[in-house]
C-alpha cells in the first residue's frame, strides 16, 4: 500500500434524520456502494451502529463485493465478486499478534483467519460489554478508478435497525492516469 499518497475514507452519509442505513434491507444490489475516485488499495470494511438503542440482532451479517468497472455497463451483480475478509488479529493493523503483509499479495492472512464464506457476522453485539457499536473486517483489495465497493445485507438486523458502513484504504498511486480517464478536449 502507499500510504504515503493519504488514506481515503467511505462512509455512509447521515444526517439528522437518519442514522445510517436501513440493516433490514436484503436488496441483491446492495444497500450501499462506494465508488474509487483513484486507484485505492482497501484495507478495512465494517459497520458502525450509531443507535445504541436500536443494536441490530445477533444474527447480523454483511459481505462486501468488488464491482469491476466494465464499459458498455451491462447488468452490475454479474461483475460482483465478493472480497476476501479476515480477522483483525492477523491483519496488518492487527497489533503484536499481527502476521506482516507481503505486499500485493494475502500470504500472511492465512485460510485459518479468514471469515467463513467471507461474511461478517455481528455474533454477541452487545453495548454492554464496552465495545460491540463496530464490526470490522480486514482485506487488502486493489479498485481501479470506477471500481465499487457494494455492501451486501446476507442476515438483517431486525426492523428500526441502522448502520454506517465504511471502508478505509490508502491511495495507490493518487495524480497517476488510470486507464479509466478521459481527458478534457
Amino acid at each position: 500500500m502507499a500510504r504515503q499518497h493519504g488514506q481515503v475514507p467511505f462512509v455512509t452519509a447521515t444526517n439528522s434524520g437518519s442514522l445510517g442505513d436501513d440493516l433490514n434491507n436484503t436488496s441483491a444490489v446492495g444497500v450501499r456502494i462506494f465508488t474509487a475516485t483513484e486507484r485505492v488499495t482497501i484495507d478495512e470494511v465494517g459497520c458502525i451502529f450509531g443507535d445504541i438503542a436500536n443494536y441490530p440482532a445477533a444474527t447480523f451479517a454483511f459481505k462486501v463485493a468488488q464491482r469491476v468497472f466494465t464499459f458498455p455497463a451491462g447488468v452490475a451483480t454479474k461483475t460482483d465478486t465478493t472480497i476476501p475478509l479476515f480477522k483483525s488479529s492477523f491483519a496488518a493493523e492487527g497489533g503484536s499478534g499481527a502476521t506482516p503483509i507481503l505486499v500485493g499479495t494475502i500470504d500472511s492472512f492465512t485460510s485459518a483467519n479468514n471469515l467463513t464464506n467471507n461474511i461478517v457476522v455481528a455474533g454477541n453485539v452487545s453495548v454492554t460489554t464496552g465495545k460491540g457499536n463496530c464490526l470490522r473486517a480486514f482485506t487488502e483489495v486493489t479498485l481501479q478508478k470506477g471500481d465499487q465497493l457494494v455492501f451486501i445485507i446476507t442476515t438483517t438486523g431486525g426492523a428500526s435497525k441502522t448502520g454506517v458502513f465504511y471502508a478505509s484504504g490508502y491511495y495507490s498511486g493518487k495524480g497517476l492516469v488510470e486507464a479509466q480517464d478521459v481527458e478534457s478536449t
